[in-house]
């Protein structure tokens, strides 16, 4: 079969780190036999990366009749969908797969910048709405127009994406189930090789990694929770401006370097627990991976992370209503690590892989269902 995967960027040599989610599941999909290239809205040259062949715009001119299937991967208005119908006579089969912002109205969802950071201007801020609005109208139309053709499957990576999908893209139909599946991302294979076993000199208690200066991942919790938890001690990784407008903590060491997902696994060893307090998310690719690994995980009390996370007895939740208490929480006794297979490719690219070869949904079981 020939696949063509649409990606708005991709790793190179230079950033390894460009959507890689998506090139994990490019290497699967290798893996059957396919023939698969790869277009890449941000490239401009035709590329090799890791046995991958990534491709500028221009050179699905000379072959865009080659493909069985087109696979787009948070497809976005200006280049995704532009391209689709620009050549819409020429593929046959479309896969979406929904993972966020594309089909969004941001404004709705993601949180203010915080005070230090640049703000947005009234302009600009009218401008994203306008076009968010559009964004929505024109996906609902195009949805609208190809999904009783049986042309197009959508994959959404939670739940609660596609019932945020459904909010802002008002399809003239409730959503046919046999025209979508939820499947979510795979966790990094590391994460499914070892198991975290508590430390006997712990670095600290609680590790967090996490941007600094983006509001959806609630550094400012973290830094509450130490002010309000003196006798706990916290250790965050991760780089932003955060400690530029917050004094130090003396129970709360910043580490300000990136970590690989190559070195996580090892990092997490040394630690009691995570805090991984989250306000917006599809999914929690991070969380998901910290909890597949064993390690306890303290997150935010959202649909998403509840969803995601059952099943996996050593999450707890930070509390709506008032402190959490995290003493309690670390001196839980440890119950069983959970289905730590959930988020592995077998029980999720797999089920992708199904979906673009049948043109099928794909139930929770991973059972394609009739078209």
């Amino acid at each position: 079969m020939r696949v063509l995967v649409l990606v708005q960027a991709y790793p190179s040599q230079e950033k390894p780190y460009n959507q890689a989610y998506v090139h994990a599941r490019v290497l699967h999909y290798l893996q059957q036999g396919w023939q698969v290239d790869v277009l890449s809205f941000a490239s401009q040259e035709p590329y090799l990366f890791e046995g991958v062949q990534i491709l500028p715009e221009t050179a699905l001119n000379k072959q865009a009749h080659r493909y069985d299937v087109w696979v787009s991967h948070a497809p976005n208005l200006r280049n995704h969908l532009r391209l689709i119908l620009k050549w819409r006579k020429n593929w046959q089969r479309l896969v979406w797969v929904i993972h966020g912002h594309e089909v969004l109205i941001k404004a709705h969802y993601y949180p203010p910048p915080y005070p230090w950071m640049p703000q947005t201007p009234r302009l600009k801020k009218f401008a994203d709405r306008a076009y968010d609005a559009l964004k929505v109208r024109i996906l609902a139309k195009f949805l609208d127009h190809y999904l009783p053709r049986q042309k197009i499957q959508l994959i959404f990576v939670s739940q609660w994406m596609k019932e945020a999908f459904e909010t802002g893209v008002k399809l003239s139909c409730p959503l046919a189930q046999n025209r979508f599946s939820i499947i979510a991302n795979p966790v990094h294979p590391l994460f499914l090789q070892t198991e975290w076993v508590p430390p006997s000199q712990p670095a600290a208690d609680f590790i967090t990694l996490r941007p600094l200066d983006e509001p959806k991942y609630a550094v400012d919790l973290v830094y509450q929770l130490a002010q309000d938890n003196p006798h706990i001690q916290f250790h965050l990784y991760g780089q932003g401006r955060f400690f530029q407008y917050h004094p130090p903590l003396p129970n709360l060491t910043w580490f300000d370097r990136f970590c690989t997902q190559a070195e996580i696994p090892a990092l997490l060893a040394n630690y009691r627990a995570a805090l991984m307090p989250t306000r917006l998310d599809a999914q929690g690719v991070m969380a998901c991976e910290m909890a597949t690994l064993g390690i306890p995980v303290l997150t935010s009390d959202l649909p998403v992370c509840r969803e995601m996370l059952k099943g996996f007895p050593r999450t707890g939740f930070l509390s709506r209503s008032g402190p959490t208490d995290l003493s309690a929480f670390l001196a839980q006794s440890l119950p069983e690590r959970g289905d730590f297979r959930r988020f592995s490719p077998e029980q999720t690219v797999a089920k992708e892989i199904q979906v673009i070869a049948s043109g099928k949904a794909c139930d929770s079981d991973g059972v394609t269902s009739a078209p």
